[in-house]
């Protein structure tokens, strides 16, 4: 598995033929690097965590230009395993800010 955090990185890999995994917001963002990729012939897969949020209009779109889409609603796992035990200890960060929205980040990942 490789990481690739910029798009010069995904461009030079486009000669290529490659499978590739997006995780799917349906913001700005990932909306803008489907296209990408989708310019350049990737073979996408996306991967949407739902955390109790609607569904962004822009999924149909993202999933008519990909070849998988997955969907996981986390919600519960993300309440009980992750954000009650950051607010049962308080959990801060800059300073004293809130940790809870940051709380999604480790769960994306082991998904």
């Amino acid at each position: 598995m490789r990481i690739i955090d910029n798009f010069e990185a995904l461009e030079n890999l486009a000669g290529n033929r490659k499978k590739i995994l997006l995780l799917f917001s349906g913001g700005l963002d990932s909306c803008h690097t489907l296209s990408k990729l989708n310019s350049l012939n990737w073979e996408v897969t996306l991967l949407h965590i739902g955390l109790g949020e609607p569904l962004p209009n822009t999924i149909e779109v993202a999933k008519n230009m990909s070849f998988a889409y997955y969907h996981e609603d986390v919600v519960e796992e993300f309440c009980n395993n992750f954000l009650a035990k950051g607010i049962y200890c308080n959990a801060t960060y800059y300073g004293g800010m809130p940790l809870s929205s940051t709380f999604t980040r480790p769960l994306i990942a082991k998904k």
